[in-house]
């Protein structure tokens, strides 16, 4: 009957992906790219939640969250996030052409996490890449 269990506890840990902790861990990851920014679009579901009267009242303004893609010279395109904030942070549009310092970083997908709040307290990340700031761009 132990062999069995140390069998199961040994196919558990072989199997174990790494907790957000253990991954920051790790060492950070860039990726620098000379291209051309396309389809930038919002995506709302990176973004904090929030109903009508906050909106109304303006307090819905803090962070958007974007998707894009950068293509470089072979036409490879990579994509990427990026979080604008009220008071500034990356503004690429579609069309910029110049040098940009992707980095590996989590994001989460705050909607989700608000949905899922009254049932588990549980709220995973995804690892993407990540246009940090203005400084990680030098545009042409």
């Amino acid at each position: 009957m132990r062999a069995l269990w140390v069998l199961a506890l040994l196919a558990a840990c072989a199997g174990h992906a790494p907790t957000l902790a253990e991954q920051n861990l790790r060492p950070r990851k860039a990726l620098v790219i000379t291209g051309t920014v396309q389809h930038v679009q919002r995506d709302w579901t990176y973004e904090m939640p929030c109903g009508i009267i906050a909106q109304i009242m303006r307090r819905c303004d803090d962070v958007q969250a974007f998707n894009a893609d950068v293509s470089d010279a072979s036409g490879r395109s990579t994509p990427f996030m990026f979080f604008r904030h009220a008071n500034g942070g990356p503004h690429p549009a579609n069309g910029d052409v110049g040098t940009f310092t992707l980095h590996w970083d989590a994001v989460y997908r705050y909607l989700t996490c608000a949905q899922r709040a009254a049932v588990t307290s549980a709220c995973t990340a995804e690892f993407v890449w990540v246009l940090e700031s203005d400084a990680d761009m030098r545009l042409q």
